[in-house]
């Protein structure tokens, strides 16, 4: 650098003050060159003489204006208590900035426009009904403040006037999930920091979305003035929620399952699953009820065996304060099992396909318009919790596949090995305080880890998207007839036995009083399945062997 070129010289200001009197500190180039004080009378600024003892002050970072947003310290104790958002860029060659200052607990906020470090103009704002409103001035005094850059690298280090370090304040973390959606929170370890930052911004789009969807109805979400939403919360709760969102990222399903399903109209289901699944009906038509000795569980269970001589098992456990309310709740689980509870089964690995995950998060409403198409008007309290309460049931319901093997090749004892399959798990969610359901909740259709060796788990079987826009009482039906479709290698044209589809139609106590009536009854289930074209013709009647053209 020649002698005639001058080095750039680095601006910045802290204030220190409150309604009555201010302090302006002037550094340049991290050098404090000058110090202002002034009373406030009515509202204007009168220079003075230093007012009262200075007790702490604070080490300011460089490039200080280039910090797009800044917090706010309480100069007494060192501690954040309020957060600032400028308004409006910095101008660089004229020496404006506008502070946006919230102080929470008071629920007023302050926007600054500072010339030169000078306070010009002040507007107030307050928060109601999750907005942020202008108001009035209010009459209370305000707590001291500074004004620090905000995402420091490491926490804020407070010194006293002796030089020594007084504590040191966490940074806040800023994250953006989009151009109108921030969160804030708070973390002392750099390294954390950091992790959790990189994480956020590995996300997908659509996992920020989800992201974004857990975040949006929590109760200090609020729209600001400029339209965007911001959101401050716990660090482990959003570790919790970008974790789960990793980790799903880490099950996405594989390109493979989709080779035996028509995407275009269609969603797949592990045949692995189905094919145990596919034994429900007959599961369900006779169930016996244990009570655990000495506990208030008590358990829905049946067993049959596949044409390899393999045991399926269906269990269902429940609480009950008695035998005689168990019985009533049993008749109830089964049900909605046959039913309700089955249809939002199909409905959860739909929505498992449109995000290519095994493991995923979505809001609960999500999932509720996915089960229930045919509905455009919002979904009432009531509802939300009766949905919840049925997937927390399906969560509690499981098939058990036990086959015998030998002990080793040359042995002659024989072992079993069994495997749980859950309709579905429910591993997190987010919640308002005091709700008995959900905003969101990350569910897990398919335990990749105890499946890994079954060659068959992650083959899709194909379903119609349409089945979903049947009543609950024809979804397990509809399915049934499609997984034998699946199971005889996409095979068309297939006959089934009137006795089956009366089994599977839910229709055998009706066929031994009145077999026209089941008879029926079960046409008229067929022609559902024919409307939505899961099967593309319905017979003219129903006879003792009856041949379907499954599409």
């Amino acid at each position: 650098m020649s002698n005639n070129e001058k080095e750039p010289v680095q601006k910045q200001v802290c204030i220190l003050g409150d309604n009555r009197w201010r302090m302006y500190l002037l550094f340049e180039n991290d050098v404090l060159v000058e110090e202002k004080f002034v009373n406030i009378d009515n509202n204007k600024e009168i220079p003075c003489e230093e007012i009262g003892q200075r007790t702490y002050s604070m080490m300011l970072p460089t490039n200080c204006e280039n910090d797009e947003k800044i917090k706010i310290i309480e100069n007494s104790t060192g501690l954040i208590s309020k957060e600032l958002l400028k308004v409006t860029p910095i101008n660089k060659t004229a020496e404006c900035i506008c502070v946006k200052i919230f102080n929470q607990t008071r629920n007023i906020g302050e926007i600054h426009k500072l010339v030169n470090g000078v306070d010009i103009e002040t507007k107030y704002f307050k928060v109601a009904d999750g907005k942020e409103e202008y108001c009035e001035q209010p009459n209370d005094e305000g707590g001291f403040f500074a004004l620090v850059p905000f995402n420091l690298e490491g926490p804020l280090p407070i010194y006293d006037s002796e030089g020594k370090l007084f504590r040191k304040v966490p940074d806040a973390i800023v994250a953006s999930l989009d151009e109108q959606t921030e969160i804030t929170f708070q973390h002392d370890d750099e390294a954390n920091k950091k992790c959790i930052l990189e994480k956020i911004s590995s996300l997908s789009d659509e996992d920020k979305k989800r992201l974004k969807l857990s975040l949006e109805n929590k109760e200090d979400t609020i729209t600001t003035l400029e339209g965007k939403r911001l959101s401050r919360t716990h660090y482990s709760e959003i570790e919790r929620a970008v974790d789960a969102l990793i980790s799903s990222q880490k099950e996405l399903v594989n390109d493979e399952f989709y080779k035996s399903v028509n995407s275009f109209d269609e969603f797949g289901i592990s045949r692995f699953v189905v094919d145990r699944f596919y034994h429900l009906p007959q599961l369900l038509s006779e169930p016996t009820l244990t009570r655990q000795p000495g506990t208030t569980t008590y358990i829905i269970s049946s067993k049959t065996h596949d044409s390899k001589g393999n045991s399926i098992c269906l269990e269902h456990r429940f609480q009950a304060t008695s035998p005689e309310e168990a019985t009533k709740l049993a008749k109830l689980i089964i049900k909605r099992l046959q039913g309700i509870q089955h249809k939002i089964w199909l409905g959860a690995w739909c929505l498992a396909n449109e995000l290519k995950k095994y493991t995923y998060t979505c809001s609960l409403t999500e999932l509720m318009r996915l089960c229930h198409p045919e509905r455009n008007a919002y979904f009432q309290t009531k509802e939300k919790i009766e949905f919840y309460e049925h997937l927390k049931s399906l969560e509690s319901t499981k098939i058990v596949f036990t086959r015998k093997r030998k002990k080793t090749s040359r042995s002659k004892k024989e072992i079993e090995d069994f495997i749980e399959i859950r309709a579905l798990e429910i591993s997190m969610g987010t919640r308002k305080p005091g709700k008995k359901y959900p905003d969101s909740l990350a569910i897990t259709v398919l335990n990749t880890t105890s499946l890994q060796n079954e060659k068959m788990a992650f083959v899709g079987a194909g379903y119609k998207h349409r089945t979903l826009e049947l009543h609950a009482d024809d979804a397990l039906f509809a399915q049934e007839i499609q997984t034998r479709k699946n199971q005889m290698q996409h095979k068309k044209l297939l006959r089934f036995d009137r006795e089956y589809l009366i089994k599977l139609a839910g229709l055998v106590k009706t066929d031994k009083t009145k077999k026209a009536e089941a008879n029926k009854l079960l046409l008229e289930k067929l022609q559902r399945l024919n409307s939505k074209g899961i099967i593309l013709d319905v017979p003219k009647r129903i006879s003792e062997r009856i041949t379907l053209m499954v599409r």
